[in-house]
Formats: structure tokens, C-alpha cells, sequence
């Protein structure tokens, strides 16, 4: 092949490279909003059970929450989330953490529950592929899903990694207000912690 024709070919498949990257970091970038229909998935939990949304149909809905074993952030919400989970399950919701990081392996997802004594499943989602159709982005983030898998808030826990600055309990508010049939008000807002480490 001359050199000419090298160029001419060379150049298109750079950019068809580049152009696949950008692509694939864009849409793990866009996460589902509220009004979307939230994907199912089967993720196995500690006792080898799978853990299927479509099979928790008639329940008021689902809080969705990634987390991390490592993430600073993360780890600042433990107590708060434990509290969470039960106000969520005594009104008939389920509660779920799951763990993205490829960094982190399923023995220390199980250990740090542990640990910590969260009362609810923390599940390993390896290869971060329930966090790509989610469009999760970083540990701690929530997706509050109703009954028929419509999301009906995501976003953050609440706006201070302090407890004791949180002016906005942004996601209690959400399942109050989704429990008494009220516009969730505000449905979307920016999650801010560690950013997952995904599997490329």
C-alpha cells in the first residue's frame, strides 16, 4: 500500500476511533430521568438468590442507591442510609445498594455491609453494567423508582456530606411525598461524591 492511500485511509479510522470512545463515555454519562421507565435487571445477592426488579412488582416502589466500600463520600451516608431503609421498608419499599466498582470485589461489598451494619442488600454489579442503564456516575446516588418502574426522583441523598449542615433531605422528601401521591418537587438533581470505576 502507498503512501497516499495510507493517509487517505489512516485518518477516517482515527476519528472513527476517537468518535467510539467519545460515544461510549457520553452515554455512560446519561442517566435516566424521572418519567423514564427504569431498566430491569438480575443481579445474584450474598445468598446466591437472584435479585430481579419485575419479581417485586406490588410493592409501592424501589430506592435504588449506588454506593462504594473505598468512597469517602460514600461512607459519610452510612448511618443516614441504614435510617432510610427503614422508614422506606416500613412503607412497603424496597431498598437496595449496589456496588459498581470494578475496584471493589463482591467479598468486600459483603464484608463492609457487614461492617457497617446496613440493613439492606448490597449488591455487586460486576462489569457495571446495571450502573451504565442506570447512567449512574458516582457513589452515593439514588434513583427513587414507583411500582410500575417509572423513576420518579434521582439525584442525591441530601446536599451536605455533613448530616449536621442538611438543609435538604432531598431524597426522604421524595419517597414522603411519593408515598402521599404529591409531585416529587425537585425529581432531578445533581449527585456530587467518587466517581465509579468502571469497567473499560
Amino acid at each position: 500500500m502507498n503512501r497516499q492511500v495510507l493517509q487517505k485511509w489512516i485518518f477516517p479510522v482515527i476519528l472513527l476511533v476517537i468518535f467510539s470512545f467519545v460515544s461510549l463515555a457520553a452515554a455512560a454519562q446519561i442517566s435516566l430521568q424521572p418519567g423514564d421507565k427504569a431498566p430491569d435487571f438480575s443481579i445474584p445477592d450474598h445468598d446466591g438468590e437472584s435479585y430481579r426488579l419485575s419479581k417485586r412488582k406490588g410493592k409501592v416502589g424501589f430506592v435504588i442507591v449506588f454506593l462504594s466500600t473505598e468512597c469517602p463520600v460514600s461512607n459519610a451516608y452510612n448511618f443516614r442510609l441504614i435510617k432510610l431503609a427503614k422508614y422506606a421498608k416500613e412503607n412497603n419499599l424496597d431498598f437496595i445498594g449496589i456496588n459498581s466498582n470494578q475496584t471493589e470485589s463482591f467479598e468486600e461489598v459483603y464484608t463492609h455491609a457487614k461492617a457497617k451494619s446496613l440493613n439492606f442488600p448490597v449488591l455487586k454489579d460486576e462489569e457495571n453494567k446495571v450502573a451504565d442503564m442506570y447512567g449512574a456516575s458516582v457513589t452515593p446516588e439514588a434513583f427513587l423508582i414507583d411500582k410500575n418502574l417509572i423513576v420518579q426522583y434521582h439525584g442525591p441523598i441530601d446536599d451536605n456530606q455533613r448530616e449536621e449542615r442538611v438543609t435538604e433531605p432531598y431524597l426522604h422528601d421524595a419517597i414522603e411525598q411519593l408515598l402521599n401521591g404529591k409531585h416529587i418537587s425537585p425529581d432531578n438533581v445533581k449527585p456530587r461524591g467518587c466517581i465509579i470505576k468502571r469497567f473499560r
